[in-house]
C-alpha cells in the first residue's frame, strides 16, 4: 500500500466528491494558502490541532491525516538528505 502525503490526501478526497483547492482547504482551516502550501509540501510542520482540522474538514480520521503528514515529512527530509549529497557530489567533483 502506498503512503500519501498531505497534499495526495487532499486531492484523493476531492476525487470523491467536488475537488478542494488548496485555497478551499486552507480557508476551512482558518489559515493561509501560502501556509496550507508549505505544510503539504514538508516546509513547516503541522501541529495536531491542525491535523485535526485538516482530518476535519476532509471527513477523514485523525489517524489518516497524521500517517499523510508523516509521510510528508519524511518524502521532505529525503528529498533534504538527496539535495545534500547532490551538493557534496558537486564539490567533490571540481
Amino acid at each position: 500500500m502506498l503512503k500519501s502525503s498531505l497534499r495526495e490526501l487532499r486531492l484523493a478526497i476531492g476525487r470523491r466528491g467536488k475537488p478542494l483547492t488548496q485555497m478551499e482547504l486552507a480557508e476551512k482551516l482558518g489559515t493561509t494558502q501560502g501556509h496550507l502550501s508549505q505544510v503539504e509540501n514538508g516546509q513547516r510542520r503541522a501541529t495536531q490541532f491542525m491535523l485535526q482540522r485538516i482530518a476535519d474538514a476532509l471527513d477523514v480520521k485523525l489517524e489518516v491525516a497524521q500517517s499523510a503528514a508523516a509521510e510528508t515529512a519524511r518524502r521532505a527530509k529525503a528529498q533534504e538528505s538527496q539535495l545534500r549529497d547532490d551538493e557534496f557530489l558537486a564539490q567533490s567533483a571540481r
